[in-house]
């Protein structure tokens, strides 16, 4: 197994402070040359763009500005706000300018689920 340590969650409810929309967030993606790119052409690259949050729609979901500077192939990866996870990209749109609805992971049920997977996984 690789010796990979994970980030740390925000606080719960974390985006629904008001600094929260004050702050720029972190984008970390890993993505695909083209849409018709399959995992083996994969480049190895990294992306870290930054944006800001634009609106917490519910428990799920929040919106972050435009452009979102979410692209192809980032979809899966962390949002970040001061280093801990707030979200998880949802759609990174081909075009790099127009998906921005992402799912939240600062809920008290999405933390939740994210420890009782992890420990599941490790066999805890």
């Amino acid at each position: 197994m690789l010796d990979i340590v994970p980030a740390d969650l925000a606080q719960p409810n974390t985006l629904n402070n008001h600094k929260a929309a004050d702050s720029p967030m972190t984008i970390v993606g890993y993505p695909l040359p083209s849409p018709a790119a399959t995992e083996n052409d994969w480049d190895g690259s990294r992306r870290v763009r930054t944006s800001g949050l634009d609106n917490v729609l519910d428990e799920d979901w929040a919106t972050w500005s435009l452009p979102s500077n979410l692209c192809f192939g980032d979809s899966g990866g962390p949002i970040f706000l001061n280093e801990r996870v707030v979200a998880n990209v949802s759609d990174g749109g081909i075009d790099c300018l127009s998906a921005s609805t992402n799912a939240r992971l600062d809920t008290p049920l999405a933390q939740k689920w994210i420890r009782e997977t992890i420990k599941s996984v490790l066999n805890e």
